[in-house]
């Protein structure tokens, strides 16, 4: 099983609108996939891991 850590994910509408998604993945791929899932047709600003793994 993979570590997962705690991502920060940052998606925009491309307009004036953004959403920050915190969650547990194992890749930054899959922390990005899981933000964008909540916010279809949306782009993602910027990723990052917000805290070391658990």
């Amino acid at each position: 099983m993979a570590r997962k850590y705690r991502w920060r994910v940052v998606v925009t509408n491309g307009l004036e609108r953004t959403a920050v998604w915190f969650g547990m993945a194992a890749s930054k791929a899959e922390a990005e996939a899981r933000a964008l899932s909540e916010h279809p047709g949306w782009f993602v600003q910027e990723a990052d891991r917000a805290v070391p793994p658990y």
